[in-house]
């Protein structure tokens, strides 16, 4: 393939390799396929208290396949979570919600500028998002990604946390330092020096940014503890 080309996901590429280098990295699947897996994993669900999280990437990205998996788990009584960004129209994301047991919520900052800077995308319209979810939703998860020099700044962690202080539906806090899991992914896809200058920040900070959240009166954990 010319290097100028757009791959369009075809998957010729793989069945025409001769050494089979290239592969292919999960499978399309219809919402009755992913269902049926779903409900053959019940048990396990029930004996764990658990259920199901719509994660990615950016699980409302597919909007309308998502909303079929929720209305459908809702029919077979299996609890769900949607993970999301909280970057989508606000009609989507409630519409969605409502169908959702519990939504996971990424904060990556406060500030517009720097949170461009840092994602691409302004902070302003997915704070909305979540100032309108709050308001109709029961149950939200705030999730921090932490990367040193990044999403680390303690003032924006205090706008952060003293905006959402008030909303009943939104007591538990996650904070989640960077790690660097998807190192060996970039690598395979040729670009390991994206990452090289991110880096996991130290005890003390995610001691002092989870104090921050708890004198706010949320109940804080430093990384994804169920």
């Amino acid at each position: 393939m010319p290097s100028n080309t757009k791959c369009h996901s075809c998957g010729n590429c793989t069945k025409n390799c001769p050494a089979g280098a290239r592969t292919i990295s999960g499978q399309t699947m219809t919402a009755r396929e992913v269902m049926a897996n779903l409900v053959r994993d019940r048990i396990f669900f029930e004996q764990s208290g658990g259920g199901v999280s719509f994660s990615g990437g950016e699980p409302t990205a597919q909007s309308e396949f998502l909303d079929e998996l929720l209305t459908e788990c809702r029919k077979e009584e299996i609890n769900t979570a949607i993970d999301t960004c909280g970057s989508v129209e606000t009609k989507t994301l409630i519409e969605l919600a409502k169908k959702a047991d519990l939504v996971l919520y990424d904060l990556k900052g406060y500030d517009d500028e720097r949170h461009k800077f840092n994602t691409g995308v302004a902070a302003t319209p997915i704070l909305e998002n979540l100032d309108t979810l709050a308001r109709m939703h029961k149950c939200i998860w705030i999730r921090l990604p932490v990367v040193q020099g990044y999403t680390d700044d303690p003032n924006e962690m205090e706008l952060l946390a003293k905006r959402y202080c008030s909303h009943n539906s939104m007591r538990r806090v996650e904070i989640l330092p960077y790690h660097a899991l998807g190192d060996s992914k970039l690598k395979r896809m040729g670009k390991c020096d994206v990452q090289s200058n991110l880096n996991a920040p130290s005890s003390t900070i995610l001691d002092m940014l989870s104090e921050i959240w708890k004198r706010n009166g949320f109940d804080t954990h430093i990384g994804a503890k169920r």
